[in-house]
């Protein structure tokens, strides 16, 4: 995986140096970006048979935090840092997430490009009552779940008048209102690990094998497209949003405590990206919201049932720069 990311991050830096040339007056060479945001972790573990869920779908969460920092940009490249201010939810109930989020990104008109690192160590469990539990038992906050995710994703558009540094990242600001067909790759290795089963006990008897279900390794590659849309006004307001969807092959090896299993399946990836607030030459200000969903099923070899495992995310943020 590692060798994979090593060739995107490389093909990221050279395709821009053979896309059009921007014209300087749209495009700034430096941009500061100052931002607060909150993530949001979810993963979710539904038992099924015959196509039909048996049993209360098993959902833990990660105590979002408040986060502070600021990304720079040198025209198409950028890296953001940011540092955690605290838990939203009351730790004594909910446990302490700890996170870390390292991110990488590339973006022209045409091309784009995500480079993402992220961890997150102590998730709860969202809906206890459904396992005889009640909100803050010491069984319901998990402090041995952790969640690795590391990935890139490549966005290229078709058309000639929409820029995705202007829809994605507000690196730019042509005062047009436009949109485009997307087509987007990605590769990502997600990683779930837990010191116990991360299915409660109450709940075991609808999971078969994955009754002892302690996380796993999911590595993918998936293609598809989407579309973008940026809406602007002559009082410099603007609206974006895209939607994106890919299908592609994925890897996966569970940890089911007494072993492991390997298994091969489709991978599904959706990707919603909002954008809205004010843009003008030099300084930009609004708010920005992307989730994800990574989703597969899984039915070992003698087993009736089948477990589905998805992994939700994403991020609100507030944000304001300057161009020059």
């Amino acid at each position: 995986m590692k060798k994979i990311i090593i060739f995107i991050t490389t093909l990221s830096f050279f395709l821009p140096l053979y896309s059009e040339e921007e014209t300087e007056e749209t495009v700034k060479n430096f941009n500061i970006r100052f931002f607060t945001n909150s993530p949001i972790q979810n993963i979710e573990m539904t038992a099924m048979m015959d196509g039909k869920q048996v049993g209360k779908e098993v959902s833990y969460d990660a105590n979002s935090t408040m986060s502070a920092g600021v990304s720079f940009s040198y025209k198409w490249l950028g890296l953001t840092y940011s540092r955690t201010a605290g838990s939203l939810k009351d730790e004594e109930d909910f446990g302490k997430t700890k996170s870390r989020d390292y991110q990488l990104y590339i973006y022209q008109k045409k091309f784009g490009a995500d480079i993402f690192y992220q961890k997150y160590e102590g998730y709860y469990l969202s809906n206890p009552t459904d396992f005889g539990y009640l909100e803050g038992d010491a069984e319901t906050k998990r402090s041995d779940i952790k969640v690795r995710n590391l990935g890139a994703n490549l966005y290229y558009s078709f058309s000639d008048d929409f820029s995705l540094s202007e829809c994605f990242k507000q690196m730019e600001n042509n005062y047009k209102s436009s949109g485009s067909p997307l087509i987007s790759l990605s590769i990502n290795e997600f990683n779930i690990s837990g010191n116990s089963s991360l299915i409660p006990e109450s709940a075991q008897a609808y999971y078969g094998d994955f009754a002892d279900y302690r996380g796993g390794k999911y590595r993918s590659i998936s293609a598809g497209g989407g579309y973008a849309y940026l809406k602007t006004t002559q009082s410099n307001l603007y609206a974006s949003a895209a939607l994106m969807a890919s299908l592609g092959y994925m890897n996966s090896k569970e940890n089911l405590h007494i072993r492991e299993i390997e298994s091969h399946s489709l991978a599904i990836n959706v990707n919603l990206k909002f954008s809205a607030g004010y843009s003008s030459e030099y300084f930009y200000a609004g708010l920005t919201a992307f989730g994800f969903l990574n989703s597969t099923s899984k039915t070992t070899k003698n087993d009736e049932t089948s477990t589905d495992i998805s992994c939700m995310g994403g991020m609100v943020e507030l944000f304001a720069g300057i161009r020059f």
